[in-house]
Order: structure tokens, then sequence, then C-alpha cells
């Protein structure tokens, strides 16, 4: 079936595509699904069913009982869902995850790949051995990630039950930990646990897809000149380092986080004293240890849900969640710790015409941006993501 292009939806006013959406909503009622994150546009969050973080839209899609889900996310969102909502599930009784646009991708997933981590669980094994060694994949990661931590005995986590899943793991106190790939919300998580430094070590054995893309966010203007000098060389294992270490961290990041300081905080502070401030925790470690709360995306809405009118936030995360905060919180003051906040790109590339045409598609019959896990990778993926979806922050 041929269909239309994009760009017959983008010509289209907002109001008809609001009335479209709508209409196919009455429709296939409970059979769909429409699950958004908290980065998105304001008109995307006003269609959703279900609107959250990674960790409470993954336990939406392991409940969605839908024939359909739309994920407005980026793309390992919508492979998550995949492997949750079709668990148990085949052939024609599978779940259809379609995505708006199935190529927005996240840059930190993208600084870990099969090929790397299995170089880096062989190197790691030859230094110092994997007895003990358990890796968990921080959510923001590819399937075929989460799927080796899933064969090997490990756990997913997302930034709202990282605390929670270390803690499980380091019920053993044989254990270590091989966390990936966010340095910054492994070593938050290592401090908070009262792991001192010099048990928290960088893997940088091989990092040549960090490279690449820190190479690319520098020739995007997103990160600053010199940013590839400052990364370690790969191969620069430490075997002393590594014997003492409890966490092994990957040296991945999220650029939109990696762009907070602790000079945005002291400017912050000095111009509202009464000022709370609260980053989420893939914000480097000086920045964390700075504020005065971090949390996930969700516990830094509760945050400021739960102050009393008249409080003073400010946020460091993601701009639409900031505008959102402000729009949904009149009574109280949020402020954006940057002037510059940055936005996350491949969030804002969903658009109500990119929807439109995705819901068309699923209510015909013939969807684009369809989202599947082959099995051999879900399976294992899956045991890494139940056991996430098992500890609670």
């Amino acid at each position: 079936m041929t269909r239309k292009p994009l760009s017959y939806y983008q010509s289209m006013p907002e109001e008809t595509l609001r009335h479209r959406i709508d209409s196919i909503r009455r429709r296939m009622g409970s059979r769909l699904r429409i699950l958004v994150h908290y980065y998105q546009k304001e008109e995307i969050l006003a269609i959703a069913d279900d609107v959250g973080d990674s960790f409470g839209l993954s336990a939406a899609a392991s409940k969605s009982g839908c024939e359909a889900i739309l994920f407005c996310g980026v793309r390992f969102m919508a492979e998550t869902a995949d492997i949750l909502a079709n668990a148990n599930r085949e052939g024609d009784n599978r779940v259809t995850v379609v995505a708006p646009n199935p190529d927005a991708g996240c840059r930190m997933a993208d600084m870990a790949t099969l090929a790397e981590l299995e170089n880096a669980w062989r190197l790691i094994g030859e230094a110092v051995g994997t007895d003990g060694l358990v890796p968990v994949t921080y959510v923001n990661s590819s399937a075929e990630v989460k799927a080796f931590c899933g064969m090997h005995g490990g756990y997913a986590c997302t930034s709202s039950n990282a605390l929670a899943v270390m803690r499980r793991v380091f019920a053993n106190p044989d254990s270590r930990v091989f966390f990936l790939p966010d340095q910054h919300l492994g070593r938050n998580v290592a401090a908070w646990m009262g792991f001192p430094p010099e048990q928290v070590v960088s893997y940088h054995g091989g990092n040549s897809v960090v490279r690449k893309n820190v190479e690319h966010l520098v020739a995007d203007g997103f990160l600053p000149a010199g940013s590839v000098e400052e990364l370690a060389p790969a191969g620069a294992l430490d075997r002393g380092a590594l014997r003492a270490a409890k966490v092994i961290l990957w040296d991945g990041f999220c650029p939109l986080h990696q762009r907070f300081t602790v000079a945005q905080i002291d400017r912050v502070r000095q111009a509202r004293p009464e000022v709370s401030v609260v980053v989420h925790p893939e914000c480097p470690r000086e920045v964390v240890a700075a504020a005065d709360q971090a949390g996930s995306t969700k516990k830094i809405l509760d945050l400021v849900a739960a102050a009393p009118d008249g409080a003073v936030w400010a946020i460091g995360t993601e701009r639409r969640m900031v505008e959102a905060l402000q729009r949904d919180f009149p009574t109280k003051t949020v402020l954006p710790l940057s002037d510059e906040l940055p936005m996350c790109y491949s969030m804002n590339t969903i658009t109500l015409a990119s929807v439109c045409r995705a819901l068309e598609g699923i209510e015909s019959g013939h969807p684009d941006g369809v989202v599947t896990v082959e099995r051999e990778i879900a399976q294992p993926a899956l045991l890494a993501l139940e056991r996430m979806l098992q500890c609670k922050g």
C-alpha cells in the first residue's frame, strides 16, 4: 500500500491534524495506547495516554494489553516497549509498536555498541577476570547491549531506579559492576552508595564509538573544541586500578546534561539566594554534588509539585521538561539552570504531522515505522529489563 509522504501531513493546519488524530483515537479506543516521554512538545504531551520517564513508560508498555503502541520518544525506548509488550506474545497476538520517527536516536545509546562491549568484557577478563562482574546498562542503550547484560546475569536500569539496582547487585559483597553507557550516572550512584573514588574507575579499553560521537558533537557545535582531545586514549587499561575497582564505568555520556556546570549553579544562587537547585543525575559528578537535589525526570517533577507556592527552583535538565514545569506550576518560580538550556533534538523531530501519519498507518493495518526486536535479542534483553522492573527506586 502506498502511503502519503510526511510532507502531505506537514502541509495540514494544526487543527486538522488534531481532529484526525482524535478521530483515530476514538475509533480505536483501548486497542491503541500512546506513550509519550516528558521531553516531548506540549502538543504531543496533550495526546498521550501515558506520560512518563523511561521507567514509567517501560512499566506502562509491560502492562499495555492493547493491539498497538505509538511511542513518542527515541528508538531505544520503542525497542524497550516492543520487548516488554510482547514478552508473552507471538504471531498475530503481538502488539505492534510504532515510532513516529524510527530514526530518532540517542547519542548516549550510540556510545556503546555490542562489538565494543564484547571487546571490553574480553579485555577486562584478560586483565583482572570477570568473576563477580555484573554488567548494568542504563536503559538508554540498544537492545543488543541489553541482551548482553541479560545473558551475563546483569540488569538494565533507569535514572529512577539505578540506585536500587546497584543495591541489589551489591547485596553480594563480592560483586563488581560494569556500568554503561553513562559514566556520570554510574559515578553519581557509586558516590551515593559510599564507594570512595579509588573504587570507581573508567574503562578506556576501546572508546572508538565514544570518540566518533564526540567528534560529531564538536562539529555540530554542541560540545566545545578540544573535547576530543580530553578523551582518554583507547587501550588505557590500568590493571591495578581495575583490581581495586568495585564500579567500572564506560566513558559515554549525555551531551545535553554534560553541558551543565558548577558555575551555572553559582550564578543562579548569587542571583536568587532562596533558590533550590535540582539536576538530573546524568550531569557530571561535580554538578550533582553542588546541587541541592538530583534525580530522575519523575523525581524533578515530584519535587516541584510538592513544593509550596512561591518556591523557587532552578532546573538542570532538558528544555521541554523545564517549559512544562513552568506551564504546570504557575504559582512557583521555575528557572532554567542555564541561559542556553539544551534541548533533545531527536525528541524534537516528533510532530503532530508525524504522529498523524503514524496513526493512520496503524489504523489502516499498514503501519510505517514499526520497531521490532528480533527474538534472539529480545529474549535475553527481556531478562535485563525484568530485573530492572523488579527494582523500584
